[in-house]
């Protein structure tokens, strides 16, 4: 049986390369509200597995219309990583979660975390876990 959490980061890397432009906290957001609808209260409260149905539908939908996907710049790879890293390192907290408690490091709304914000902000939940 495939891991949900696992086949989300996977689909997340994927999905990105699709809206290349945007920043992390926004194609979160984006993909939460893709999963409940407008009135989605936030990524914090969509479970990890309707935040996966939300993006391989996403991603079918942009195969289907021929969509391009982008390589991911080098500043989007390591945010990626160093969120990635973050969520295997917290299996207790959904990805939404993760993302809630990383912005709040900043403190910084999910929907407006730069990716340069993500890396230093996963730095300081490392940071202050740590001491």
């Amino acid at each position: 049986m495939k891991n949900p959490r696992h086949s989300l980061l996977v689909a997340v890397r994927e999905l990105w390369s699709l809206f290349p432009h945007w920043q992390f906290g926004k194609l979160l957001d984006n993909l939460a509200i893709w999963a409940k609808g407008p009135a989605c209260p936030g990524v914090e409260a969509t479970f990890d597995t309707e935040l996966l149905a939300a993006a391989e539908e996403q991603i079918s939908n942009r195969r289907v219309s021929s969509v391009d996907s982008q390589p991911l710049t080098w500043i989007q790879q390591q945010a990626l990583l160093a969120f990635e890293k973050f969520v295997i390192e917290h299996p207790e907290l959904t990805v939404g979660e993760s993302l809630k408690k990383v912005a709040m490091e900043i403190p910084i709304r999910t929907y407006d975390l730069s990716d340069e914000d993500l890396i230093r902000a996963v730095r300081n939940c490392a940071n202050a876990i740590s001491i």
